[in-house]
């Protein structure tokens, strides 16, 4: 399914018809929190070092950036009862309305 526009993209985040999960969503964990639709994603990482690859599980969230404008490192989402700390620097993809964002458990 291509998303070719603002609907389709709001359908593809939609809790109740798309893909998207709920998420209670905290700047830095601080507060009440908000809930925000949040696709999840556990694909492998392969580091390679030397001639070594490593491969690791992975969590990665992709939401829309107008539900968290100012996402970045240190901020966490609760999903499903499962507590995840944003680890790294989260990325917009190329139309700038979606983040890629790296989560750590615990």
């Amino acid at each position: 399914m291509a998303i070719e526009d603002a609907a389709d993209l709001e359908g593809f985040f939609d809790i109740e018809d798309g893909f998207a999960v709920p998420a209670i969503y905290r700047a830095q964990g601080q507060g009440a929190g908000k809930t925000v639709p949040v696709v999840l994603a556990s694909p492998d990482e392969i580091t390679s070092v030397a001639s070594l690859d490593f491969v690791t599980g992975t969590t990665v969230a992709r939401l829309m950036v107008k539900d968290a404008p100012s996402l970045s490192a240190g901020d966490t989402f609760t999903i499903e009862g499962v507590f995840y700390r944003v680890g790294g620097a989260p990325r917009r993809g190329t139309d700038r309305s979606v983040w890629t964002a790296g989560l750590v458990e615990g």
